[in-house]
C-alpha cells in the first residue's frame, strides 16, 4: 500500500515515526516509517486499524474481566472478614454494655477467635476486679450496718439490764436501812454483794461488746491523777483489809499531777489490775507505782503504771493466755475466785485504745507485776472539773461531800427540797421516792412521762427535776427542751437519770440543756451528792435567796 502523505491529524507524515492515516483505498491504518539512510530511501508499513483495535479490545476485555474477578474476590473476602470481625466485636460490645449497667452476671465469651480471645479474657479479669470491689463495698456496708445494729442493741440492753438492777440494789439498800434481824441483815447484805458482783459482770460484758463493735468512746479532758488513784484504793481496800494485805501507792515526784485523757478508763484499768492482785494474793502486799519514763517529742509524757503483788505468780503458759477474752490463767481459779476472764482482755483493749501497751512479769511462787505504758499530756489545774463517779460513769458538775454541809452522808440542801421525779418505771419510782423522802427528807412529786413532767413543772415551783431519759409519750430530751421554753424555767436545774451509759448519751443530755447526769443503778450517797448541789441552786432561784 502507498503510504499516505498526511496523517489522520492532517500533520505531515515526516514529522512522526508512527501515525494513523487513510491509504488510497480509504482504509485507515496504523503506519510506521523509517529512513534507510544507506540507500537514501524511507520505508513504511501499515496495519489496518480494525486489526489493531480488535487485539486491544480483546486485551482490554481480558483486563476488565480479571479486574472484575479480583474485585469480586476482594469484596467476598471483605464481607467474610467483616462478618468474622463483627460477631466478636458485637459480643464484646454487648459485654461492655452489661458491664456499664453493673450487671453482676456480665461475662465475655472466651471462645472468640483469634486475637479476640485474649481481649475477652482481659474483659473478664476487669469484670472480676469490679465484682470484687463491689463485693468488698457491700461487705463493708453490711459490716457497718451490723456494727450500728450492734451498737443500738448494746444501748438497748444496757438500759434494759440496768433498770431492774437499779431497783434490786435500791430496794436492798432501803431494806437494809430498816429494822431487821441480824439474820435478815446478813442475807440482804449477801444479796447486795451478789447484785453488785452481777452488775460488775454485766458492765464487763457490755464494755467488751462495745469495744468489739467500735462503739466505746474515749474522752480527752484534764483530770487530776490523785483522786483517780484514791478511788482505786477505795474500791480494793476493803477486800485487802479482809485478807490482811498491805496496799502501797507510790507516785514519783516528776509525774504531772494534772493530765489529759480519759480518767474513767484509766481508773477502770487500774481497778482491774489492782482487784486481780488483791484477789489472787493471800498474804503480803500489793504495790501500785506510777513513774514518768520520758518526755515525748509531741509534748506528752510517757508514764509507767505498774501493779506488783506477792501472790502465787504465773507460768509462761498462763501468761500467754492472760489477755485472751473469757480465759483465765488457771481454769481452777474460776471456782475458787470467780470472774468472767474479761477483766484483763478489756484492760488491754482500753490501754491500746489510749495509745499505750500492756505486759506482765511473773515467776511462779514469786508474785506478778502487771504494767502498762501510756502517753498522756500535761493538763492545767484551773481546767479540772471536780466530779464523782457513778458506777463507772462520771456525774457532771457533782461536788465532793464536806462535813460542813452534809449530815449522815445527806447534803443539807436536800432536806425539804422540792423535787419533781419524772420516771415511768414503777419500781424505780419507789426506790427514788423512798430514798429522797425517807432518807434525804425531800418533798417528791411524780410524773410518769415527759408530757406530765412539762405540765407539772409549769404549774408548781420546784428546786430541781430528776428526769428519766427513756419514757413514753415524751422522752426526757423532748421534755427538757419543752421545759426550757416555759417562761421562768430556763434555769431550772434538770438532772438526767438514765440507764443509758454511753458517752454519746451523756453528751446528748447536756446538749438539750440538762445540768447533770447520773446513771442507773446509782448508789444513794452519789445520787445525794449530785442532787444536793443542784437543789441548793434551784432553791435560790425559787426563793430569790442570795448565795
Amino acid at each position: 500500500q502507498t503510504v499516505p502523505r498526511e496523517t489522520r491529524d492532517k500533520e505531515p507524515r515526516a514529522t512522526k515515526p508512527q501515525f494513523i492515516g487513510a491509504g488510497p483505498d480509504g482504509i485507515e491504518r496504523l503506519y510506521a516509517q523509517s529512513w534507510l539512510t544507506h540507500y537514501g530511501l524511507r520505508a513504511g508499513a501499515g496495519v489496518p486499524m480494525t486489526t489493531v483495535v480488535a487485539k486491544s479490545e480483546m486485551g482490554l476485555r481480558r483486563s476488565l474481566f480479571t479486574t472484575a474477578c479480583v474485585a469480586l474476590l476482594a469484596l467476598a473476602v471483605a464481607v467474610w472478614a467483616a462478618r468474622r470481625l463483627a460477631a466478636p466485636l458485637h459480643s464484646l460490645g454487648k459485654t461492655a454494655r452489661a458491664l456499664g449497667a453493673a450487671d453482676p452476671g456480665a461475662r465475655a465469651d472466651e471462645r472468640l477467635p483469634g486475637e479476640f480471645r485474649p481481649l475477652a479474657i482481659e474483659f473478664n479479669r476487669m469484670i472480676d476486679a469490679r465484682n470484687a470491689v463491689e463485693s468488698s463495698r457491700r461487705a463493708q456496708a453490711a459490716a457497718e450496718a451490723a456494727n450500728h445494729a450492734k451498737g443500738q442493741f448494746l444501748a438497748h440492753m444496757s438500759h434494759e439490764i440496768r433498770t431492774p438492777m437499779n431497783a434490786i440494789l435500791g430496794l436492798t439498800d432501803l431494806t437494809l436501812r430498816s429494822s431487821l434481824t441480824d439474820e435478815q441483815r446478813r442475807y440482804l447484805g449477801q444479796v447486795q454483794m451478789a447484785a453488785t458482783s452481777l452488775l460488775g459482770i454485766i458492765n464487763d460484758i457490755l464494755d467488751f461488746s462495745k469495744i468489739e463493735a467500735g462503739k466505746l468512746e474515749l474522752e480527752a479532758r484534764d483530770f487530776t491523777l490523785a483522786p483517780v488513784l484514791e478511788r482505786v484504793r477505795s474500791v480494793v481496800s476493803l477486800k485487802a483489809q479482809d485478807k490482811g494485805l498491805a496496799l502501797v501507792w507510790q507516785v514519783e515526784p516528776d509525774v504531772p499531777p494534772v493530765l489529759v485523757g480519759d480518767a474513767l478508763r484509766l481508773e477502770q484499768a487500774l481497778i482491774n489490775l489492782c482487784s486481780n492482785a488483791v484477789k489472787f494474793t493471800d498474804h503480803g502486799e500489793v504495790v501500785l507505782r506510777v513513774q514518768k519514763l520520758a518526755s515525748l517529742p509531741d509534748g506528752r509524757n510517757m508514764l509507767h503504771f505498774s501493779v506488783r503483788d506477792t501472790g502465787p505468780g504465773l507460768s509462761p503458759e498462763q501468761v500467754a493466755a492472760l489477755f485472751t477474752p473469757f480465759t483465765q490463767g488457771d481454769p481452777s481459779t474460776t471456782r475458787q475466785y470467780g470472774g468472767t476472764g474479761l477483766g484483763l482482755a478489756i484492760t488491754r483493749q482500753l490501754i491500746e485504745m489510749m495509745g499505750g501497751s500492756i505486759g506482765v512479769h511473773s515467776t511462779p511462787e514469786h508474785g506478778s507485776e502487771f504494767y502498762f505504758k501510756l502517753p498522756l499530756a500535761t493538763g492545767r489545774h484551773e481546767s479540772v472539773e471536780p466530779h464523782v463517779p457513778v458506777h463507772g460513769h462520771a456525774a457532771d458538775d457533782a461536788v465532793g461531800q464536806g462535813s460542813s454541809w452534809a449530815v449522815n452522808g445527806v447534803p443539807a440542801a436536800l432536806k425539804g427540797a422540792r423535787i419533781l421525779l419524772a420516771e415511768d418505771n414503777e419500781l424505780n419510782r419507789i426506790v427514788a421516792t423512798d430514798l429522797l423522802t425517807h432518807v434525804a427528807g425531800a418533798h417528791i412529786s411524780i410524773a410518769r412521762n415527759g408530757e406530765e413532767a412539762v405540765a407539772a413543772a409549769s404549774e408548781a415551783p420546784f428546786d430541781l427535776v430528776l428526769m428519766d431519759v427513756q419514757m413514753p409519750v415524751m422522752d426526757g430530751y423532748q421534755a427538757t427542751l419543752a421545759i426550757r421554753q416555759v417562761p421562768g424555767l430556763r434555769d431550772l436545774p434538770i438532772i438526767a437519770m438514765t440507764a443509758h451509759a454511753m458517752q454519746r448519751d451523756r453528751d446528748q443530755c447536756l446538749a438539750v440543756g440538762m445540768n447533770g447526769y447520773v446513771t442507773k443503778p446509782f448508789e444513794p450517797a452519789e445520787l445525794f451528792t449530785v442532787l444536793g448541789k443542784w437543789a441548793a441552786v434551784g432553791r435560790r432561784l425559787r426563793t430569790g435567796e442570795t448565795p
